[in-house]
């Protein structure tokens, strides 16, 4: 067995742990509820029925039960809250296509994707930095999932550089980059590509992944949300194939309050892996 499915398999027995946990506090949480109300109980007939055994032993109950309560309570919130990792897919699991076929590196792939305090209106920025492995190299191609519901327009910002052959293909918006001139091998070429979104139901899920489908050098996500957007708690998660639904790696990450953001570098990221930061608003 490997080392990467050693990992795998020690993370589920993490998650179905997490999951037998939440459960049992569930259980437990009704448990205490009841044994509060006993203790309610016994605390009203002691005192109507001028019985003080009973009435000391039902203050005892409500005094060692409250704190209890409280306590599973909490952690069956935190459950709600935290990502679902014990095997259910998560909320962008649509199956990716085939890998592409490598004709360029990408030397950085900076992806940038900014909230107005609205909650509708988006806009999300790539910046690549590519070579090319060989002569004759005209575009690159790219793809997206917007899970939102209205305005999207996908243009370049860099001149010279053209959004062509836009198309959808099941879950999936295709397009290609077009150079302002073919690639000799080891030309090295820079720009950025810009979606400006509308989202009218706020329906789009507070997520950002990318797919790494070429041999990368550098992988920069950052979430921009203002000071009213601010999350409760993120997670940064590391997927070893595009196909599966549990990652190999899943990290609570910060919102920084200077920057109103919340970054994260990963250098020479893996071919083939899936990278994510999804956030909660409680």
């Amino acid at each position: 067995m490997t080392k990467e499915n050693r990992f795998k398999k020690l993370w589920k027995r993490i998650s179905r742990f997490v999951s037998v946990l939440d459960q049992t506090a569930r259980t437990l949480s009704a448990l205490v509820s009841i044994v509060t109300f006993l203790g309610l109980g016994s605390v009203v007939i002691g005192y109507l029925q001028n019985m003080p055994t009973l009435l000391i032993f039902g203050g005892l109950i409500l005094v060692l039960s409250i704190p209890i309560f409280i306590t599973l309570y909490t952690l069956v919130l935190e459950a709600k809250e935290r990502p679902q990792t014990n095997g259910s897919p998560p909320l962008d699991a649509s199956v990716y296509p085939p890998p592409t076929i490598a004709n360029v590196v990408v030397l950085l792939k900076d992806i940038v994707y900014e909230y107005e305090s609205d909650r509708q209106t988006m806009r999300q920025r790539k910046r690549f930095r590519v070579r090319a492995l060989q002569d004759g190299v005209t575009s690159f191609p790219d793809r997206y999932r917007w899970t939102g519901q209205g305005k999207c327009i996908v243009e370049s910002c860099t001149p010279g550089f053209k959004i062509v052959n836009e198309r959808k293909e099941e879950f999936w918006d295709y397009f290609d980059v077009q150079f302002p001139h073919p690639l000799h091998k080891d030309e090295e070429v820079e720009f950025t590509i810009e979606w400006k979104l509308f989202d009218e139901n706020k329906s789009a899920v507070p997520f950002l992944s990318t797919m790494i489908d070429f041999d990368t050098e550098h992988l920069s996500m950052q979430v921009i949300l203002p000071p009213e957007l601010a999350p409760r708690r993120a997670y940064f998660y590391d997927f070893a194939d595009y196909i599966d639904t549990l990652p190999i790696e899943a990290q609570e990450v910060e919102w920084d309050s200077m920057t109103h953001s919340i970054r994260r570098e990963v250098y020479r990221p893996k071919r083939y892996h899936k990278y994510l930061i999804r956030w909660y608003w409680g």
